[in-house]
């Protein structure tokens, strides 16, 4: 089984536990686990790999918005949803600039809420079979990689990707690029480079880091180098020609030798995990799949129920209670959170 690690952040703790079971209930590949301030979220990037960030906009300490800006930058990989009651114009342009997945808004249908959260762990772009997921460590050992390069050759900004154009650690300023976009044609152009590589290449498939493949694009304003590193990583450097243009010789030596450091350091992590036999530079992002019979379907829990079955204590005020997390609606108190960003 391939799970997916969600960490949900709410200072409210009924509203993070409800939300959290909601999420477990509705596939079992959901592991949850509950943060109630943003830097009680961040201690938790810096132990556990997270697939997907949901939390609420009003935190105690630093905003959700904080938080998902610190997130970037310990965990690229990581998809972020953003929840809040107080909307505004600001808010949800700062959400767009921060590649959050989605700006939804109180109330909402818990449907709608857990179908977003299946599509968001869906555009991961990482197949269940074929993933990547760094510990945070390596996130910043990566960066730190990057940032030398980037400094050795010039570069504006440099990321480091997996094969579907998943970001996985980056340096320098992309705030005028549209990463994910150019992540993702990248990924398909070296993709028919490594087929290539593999079909006319003497070096063995399991060192293909070796394989002199730097594809460069050049237009009128910027230059784009990218390389492989294995089977399933690549590297992507941007010149912003206006401010300095790149110099090929330079860009490929200081380029081969940030590969093979990556990839080293990136086969000393792979020995510590328990891979799939013959992949490359491959990590399953779950736990492994479970022995035995399948689980069986689990039904969504509503509040009236966890009350009952005593998973969640009953408020003082039990109509209070009984409407605060309603399943098909949140309470009044917040605003109308739809599919779609409001």
């Amino acid at each position: 089984m391939n799970t997916r690690r969600i960490l949900v952040v709410d200072d409210k703790p009924t509203v993070a536990f409800f939300l959290g079971k909601t999420l477990e209930c509705s596939n079992r590949e959901y592991h949850v686990s509950i943060a109630h301030s943003g830097e009680e979220a961040i201690e938790i990037f810096g132990s556990t790999p997270i697939d997907l960030l949901v939390t609420d906009l009003c935190l105690p300490g630093i905003s959700g918005l904080e938080l998902i800006r610190h997130v970037r930058a310990l965990s690229p990989q990581t998809r972020t949803i953003l929840i809040t009651a107080f909307g505004s114009e600001e808010v949800e342009a700062e959400a767009q600039r921060l590649e959050t997945y989605r700006y939804i808004t109180k109330p909402f249908d818990i449907g709608n809420f857990t179908r977003v959260v299946e599509g968001a762990l869906l555009r991961t772009g990482t197949s269940q079979a074929r993933s990547l997921t760094l510990p945070n460590t390596s996130v910043r050992s990566a960066t730190q990689q990057l940032e030398e390069l980037r400094r050795d050759v010039g570069a504006q900004c440099i990321f480091l990707a997996d094969t579907q154009g998943r970001r996985l650690a980056e340096a320098g300023d992309a705030t005028e690029l549209e990463p994910s976009t150019l992540l993702s044609l990248l990924s398909g152009n070296l993709a028919t480079t490594s087929a290539l590589a593999q079909q006319i290449s003497d070096v063995p498939v399991n060192d293909q880091c070796q394989v002199a493949n730097l594809n460069l694009y050049a237009g009128t304003r910027y230059e784009i180098y990218s390389t492989s590193i294995g089977d399933n990583l690549f590297l992507a450097i941007v010149f912003d020609r206006q401010v300095q243009a790149s110099r090929i010789g330079i860009v490929w030596v200081y380029t081969q030798r940030t590969i093979k450091r990556l990839y080293s350091n990136l086969r000393t992590l792979q020995t510590r995990r328990d891979v799939r036999d013959g992949l490359a530079l491959d990590t399953v992002a779950g736990d492994g799949e479970q022995n035995g019979e399948d689980e069986p379907e689990r039904e969504l829990l509503d509040m009236e129920t966890a009350i009952t079955q005593g998973l969640i204590a009953a408020d003082r005020n039990p109509e209070a209670a009984s409407a605060s997390l309603d399943t098909d609606s949140w309470p009044a108190e917040h605003e109308h959170m739809g599919d779609e960003p409001a």
